[in-house]
């Protein structure tokens, strides 16, 4: 949906664990699972170079 290019892509380095990822598509009824290489060749083919970073983890553990 971003045919400008005006969206930076920004994935956790934690993804990158060789575990595949599981997305909802647009919608919750559906799961699309991908392995971190077809992802990236995916993000690259639509123009978004993924900048993959640190994320922070909460203090307290937990995902917010």
């Amino acid at each position: 949906n971003d045919r400008q290019g005006a969206v930076t892509m920004v994935l956790d380095r934690n993804l990158a664990t060789g575990e595949p990822v599981n997305f909802h598509p647009l919608i919750n009824t559906a799961t699309l699972r991908l392995e971190l290489d077809d992802l990236l060749a995916f993000l690259r083919e639509t123009g978004h170079d993924p900048m993959i970073v640190d994320l922070p983890v909460p203090e307290d553990g937990q995902n917010v």
